[in-house]
């Protein structure tokens, strides 16, 4: 496991990524690295994470509660986070160690134009679930896919590492682009 300083910078300099290539807005959006099991390093609620700092990012338990201090994460917003890391925990090569939940516009445009009943498959691409927002559908929906499209919240991506995960997020991205682009 990465030491939690690396990690924080990792996510700070992540979380701007994401804001500058427009996928994440304002204070959408929520990162975390695995750093110790069942602990996890994650961006704090109601803040814009274009402009994190690594002394603002929170150590939590897997029910989202900061082992620093009274701040924790909404439990609506960490659930799908507390259910990838909980089911995919021990998955060997497949294991999760990192999640991203944004709002990458193409994909959720794609998405609202196809509907949102079936998963979305995209040329070259993992197929994007789809997840009402209560625990059993999340449940069902990341139990076979590294990237599930939870129902108001946006889309949460799974990854061995954060690269791997924004990798992914970008991937799925781009694919939504040009998918749309062909419409």
């Amino acid at each position: 496991m990465q030491e939690p300083q690396s990690i924080e910078l990792e996510i700070c300099v992540a979380a701007r990524e994401l804001w500058l290539r427009g996928l994440i807005a304002g204070c959408d959006g929520l990162i975390s690295v695995e750093h110790h099991r069942r602990r996890y390093v994650a961006t704090p609620p109601a803040r814009r994470l274009s402009s994190l700092e690594p002394t603002e990012l929170l150590t939590v338990d897997v029910g989202g509660l900061s082992v620093e201090s009274n701040v924790g994460i909404d439990q609506a917003d960490w659930l799908p986070h507390r259910l990838a890391y909980q089911k995919r925990v021990d998955n060997g090569a497949d294991a999760v160690r990192s999640t991203v939940m944004a709002c990458p516009p193409m994909t959720l445009a794609l998405i609202r134009k196809r509907g949102r009943g079936q998963p979305l498959s995209l040329p070259h691409q993992p197929d994007v679930a789809m997840a009402e927002g209560d625990e059993a559908s999340i449940r069902q929906a990341i139990a076979d896919h590294r990237v599930t499209v939870v129902a108001d919240r946006g889309v949460l991506v799974t990854g061995r590492d954060l690269a791997e995960a924004l990798n992914t997020l970008e991937q799925i991205e781009h694919a939504a682009t040009v998918e749309l682009a062909c419409l």
